[in-house]
């Protein structure tokens, strides 16, 4: 039997890093999110890595990265507007279609633990 999978949005930050390393202890098959090949590699090599900027992955390639995951961990945000960070696509348009795609799946689906304050800021945003 397969171990269970886990995906973790935001997989080197300080939350993501944890999160990613718990899991692999407990024995999760991980696949981690982040921009970065270095800062992944660096943060859990034990984990598996898809390397693209979040708010740029639509809803068919977010359908095959939560293909056979259990459980998907947010762990991705930014506090303020920057050069690389745009709020409402971090914490509003990614998520959206992260659950587009998690509604497609067949099966039992995914458990989604949501971190920091995405529900917040989109509820601003009404």
């Amino acid at each position: 039997m397969p171990p269970p999978r886990a995906v973790v949005l935001g997989g080197y930050g300080l939350i993501g890093s944890a999160c990613i390393t718990a899991l692999a202890d407990a024995g999760f098959a991980v696949t981690g999110i982040g921009r970065s090949a270095l800062a992944a590699k660096r943060a859990e090599p034990r984990a598996d890595w898809h390397i693209q900027d979040l708010t740029q992955i639509s809803v068919p390639e977010w359908t095959e990265i939560l293909q056979g995951a259990s459980v998907v961990v947010n762990a991705a945000g930014a506090l303020q507007e920057g050069p690389r960070d745009d709020l409402t696509a971090i914490h509003v348009t990614a998520l959206s279609r992260l659950i587009v795609a998690a509604r497609g799946l067949k099966g039992r689906g995914s458990d989604l633990v949501q971190g920091g304050g995405g529900w917040e800021f989109a509820s601003k945003q009404r």
